[in-house]
């Protein structure tokens, strides 16, 4: 929405934008200045609308947020997984006192973490800053992550299972041990019991067999 109007007073103006105008024009209006607007905006909405394409496109559930946890933005897939935040239009105090400590670039405060909202348990990622204070954050449901088909592909017993899914996933032994609450310790052994089981000797090979199996429809 573009305002043009004969009220040029800096109350006017805030008042404007404060109703959701994108740019403010005052008479007398100049006609080749309004096109050259108009080109700006349509050109900005054109770039924003192929972005939030481009991510509906991937496979994983995104949102943005500003610094307080509101939510600026949901791809479907993230409506689905947060349905009462989606409806609020914000976080819940959980994940927004994560997020902060993440901005705050806390040494120990891990990238990824896993909250119970509800019902359900969820996985958030902090990918990092987007567009001035806006954030983008990854989620997808913790208990589709168990990678139980991966049990039976290869015999391992369903810890084991999570592990390796995470593995494939890309997540590190320390992510890993603070997503299941295991020490990093705990995941080597399990890694190691996962090798033997899959006849590997690389977290590399382990993660392609193991995305093989979840690439096929069988998880």
């Amino acid at each position: 929405m573009i305002f043009m109007t004969a009220l040029t007073g800096t109350e006017d103006i805030v008042r404007g934008f404060g109703e959701g105008a994108v740019d403010y024009v005052t008479k007398p209006v100049r006609v080749e200045e309004v096109l050259a607007r108009i080109a700006t905006h349509i050109a900005r909405s054109r770039s924003l609308r192929r972005a939030h394409s481009a991510v509906e496109a991937l496979p994983r559930a995104s949102l943005t947020v500003d610094a307080d946890g509101a939510i600026r933005w949901l791809s479907e897939r993230a409506r689905d997984i947060l349905p009462e935040a989606s409806a609020r239009g914000e976080l819940p105090p959980a994940v927004c006192g994560w997020l902060a400590r993440c901005r705050q670039h806390d040494a120990d405060t891990p990238r990824s973490t896993t909250l119970t909202l509800g019902a359900r348990r969820v996985l958030f990622e902090y990918c990092g800053i987007v567009e001035q204070d806006e954030l983008l954050l990854f989620c997808e449901p913790a208990d589709e992550m168990t990678g139980a088909s991966l049990t039976g592909a290869f015999g391992l017993t369903p810890r084991e299972a999570q592990v390796l899914r995470w593995v494939a996933a890309g997540k590190t032994n320390r992510e890993i041990g603070l997503i299941l609450a295991l020490s990093p310790r705990t995941v080597t052994k399990h890694l190691e019991h996962i090798f033997v089981k899959l006849g590997v000797e690389t977290r590399t090979a382990a993660a392609s067999r193991a995305l093989a199996v979840l690439g096929s429809g069988a998880g």
